[in-house]
This record gives C-alpha cells, sequence and structure tokens, in this order.
C-alpha cells in the first residue's frame, strides 16, 4: 500500500509523468490511476487523459466503435463486464446536440459494514454510459465500494469517480493526494454527474460528490443516452458478506434542456448477484431505487 500512495503523490507531483497500469481487474482489464483533476477526451477511435495542466499523459487506443479492433472485440467487452456480478436498473432516452441529459443527480446513505469479510468487493454506482449504434463503449461513475481498497487499506467504505474504457475493460480511477475517500457509516452522499458546455463539438460530463471539486471531466463526440444505477460485485459467496440491510438511490433525478424526460426504470431479470433491485418510486423527477441483500 505504501508503493501504490507513493505512486499517487508522484502523479499528483509531477503531471508530466506518463500513467503506468497499477493492477489488473477481474476481467483482465489494466487499472490506472490519475490525477485529481484530469480530462479524458475522445479523438477519433482513442481516448486521450490529460493532466489538470493540459499534459498528455497517456491514450487508450483504439477503445470506441468504428476502429477495427473495438468492433472486432465488442462481444469480449460485454462478457468481460459480466465477470463482475450486478444487479441493476437503467433507463435511456433519446438524446442529441439540441437536447443532452445535463445532471443526473442522487443520494444515499451509506450502509452499515458486513458483518463478514473475505476479501468481497461491492460496487454501489450512479453511471452514464456511452454508447454508438447501440454498441456501449464506456462506463462513468460515481462509485460507493465496499473492500480493502488498494490505495487506501480497508476493509470500509470509500468513494471515488472511475471511467471504464473498452475493448480490454480499462478501468482509470481518479485519486487525489490531498483527498482521503473514505467515507463513515452513517453519512449521507449526494452524486451528480453534469454536462458541462465548452462550446465545442465535444460533449463534456463531469463527476462530483457533496459538491467537492471535480474529479475527472470526461469529454465524447456523443452525448451519453443510458443512466444506471445498481451493485456489482466480485467475491461474495455468503450473506453475511452484504450490508444487514437494503441500500437505497433517494431523490434520484434526470434532467435533460428540455426538461425532465418521460422514463421508466428497467430492472433485467437475470440479476447474477445474491442482490435485487427495486423500483420504488418511477420517473426522471425524484426517483427512488433500492438494492435488496439476500440475508
Amino acid at each position: 500500500m505504501l508503493l501504490l500512495r507513493f505512486l499517487l503523490a508522484a502523479l499528483a507531483s509531477n503531471i508530466g509523468l506518463a500513467l503506468t497500469p497499477v493492477g489488473n481487474r477481474p476481467s483482465g482489464g489494466q487499472i490506472f490511476v490519475a490525477p485529481h483533476g484530469s480530462r479524458a477526451k475522445q479523438v477519433d477511435h482513442n481516448m486521450e487523459i490529460f493532466a489538470p495542466n493540459g499534459t498528455l499523459i497517456h491514450t487508450f487506443v483504439n477503445v470506441m466503435p468504428g476502429s477495427a479492433s473495438a468492433t472486432k472485440e465488442r462481444r469480449s467487452l460485454f462478457a468481460a463486464r459480466q465477470s463482475l456480478s450486478a444487479a441493476q436498473a437503467s433507463t435511456t432516452v433519446i438524446a442529441d446536440p439540441a437536447n443532452v441529459i445535463e445532471a443526473y443527480n442522487t443520494s444515499f446513505t451509506v450502509p452499515a459494514l458486513p458483518k463478514t469479510f473475505e476479501s468481497q468487493i461491492i460496487y454501489l454506482s450512479a453511471t452514464v454510459v456511452a454508447s454508438n449504434q447501440g454498441v456501449e463503449f464506456a462506463w462513468y461513475r460515481c462509485v460507493l465500494q465496499y473492500g480493502a481498497n488498494a490505495f487506501w487499506g480497508g476493509p470500509f467504505w470509500t468513494i471515488s469517480t472511475e471511467l471504464e474504457l473498452g475493448p480490454d475493460g480499462s478501468l482509470l480511477v481518479v485519486v487525489g493526494e490531498d483527498f482521503n475517500p473514505r467515507v463513515e457509516v452513517g453519512a449521507t452522499i449526494q452524486t451528480s454527474i453534469l454536462h458541462k458546455d465548452e462550446g465545442d463539438d465535444i460533449f463534456w460530463y463531469e463527476a462530483t460528490f457533496n459538491d467537492q471539486p471535480t474529479a475527472l471531466e470526461v469529454g465524447w463526440h456523443t452525448p451519453v443516452g443510458k443512466v444506471v444505477i445498481g451493485l456489482e460485485e466480485e467475491g461474495v459467496t455468503q450473506p453475511s458478506e452484504y450490508p444487514p440491510e437494503p441500500f437505497t438511490f433517494k431523490d434520484t433525478n434526470l434532467t435533460m434542456t428540455r426538461g425532465a424526460p418521460e422514463v421508466a426504470w428497467d430492472v433485467p431479470g437475470d440479476s447474477t448477484t445474491g442482490a435485487f433491485v427495486t423500483v420504488d418510486v418511477d420517473g426522471a423527477v425524484n426517483a427512488e431505487l433500492t438494492v435488496h441483500f439476500l440475508n
């Protein structure tokens, strides 16, 4: 852990340093860590990562639909994401340059710790999904994570901003040296993913927790049109490894340029985990969704 903290300090102090992988995901994709305040911008079929001062520090090559490798491996990307068991709800809107998702907000209370820790990892997240012609290729999310976090120890609850890219499932995590992501049981957390109009041909989005400074801005050629809420997990083998009570996303609001859209949250019937999601209040205004754990 000390080595990884040293790496974070180096990233924060030397913004010209190229990013290098710090680990691997269960799917086999690599994990990168970028300094707080970085930007990720789509350039053709690539995703370029810029440090806070504008220095290019990494390029994810051919991670957008249309490139030969991305098209060839889009099925393997889907399969890779399924290596994390999931219980989710989602809704999709028709977004175009004149009517984009302007804000996706929700709030929750940090739940009690699971009674048993056996190296499991639990992600509870609010996500926007980037796609092109029906192919999903990137997931940008605010995450509440339980487990032994590689950067801060544990087990406890932490928050982070994450960008997952295809086709290899690489995950870019943004952590600041001066920002402790640990959150206490009972704390109220508000998350927002907001559209940021910079007057160019890129659709920019920024994710925040409790109005803290934005950790990572992400820009794509097309506006996002799908939002997801729910749980992903790895290594849960018994009910006591879940939080003891249901987890509720409250005050969930979806706003577009022309106002709140008419939407309904969809819950797939193929949950691959010992948990399930219910839609307690539907729609785009003050929706409420709950993750129930089978314990």
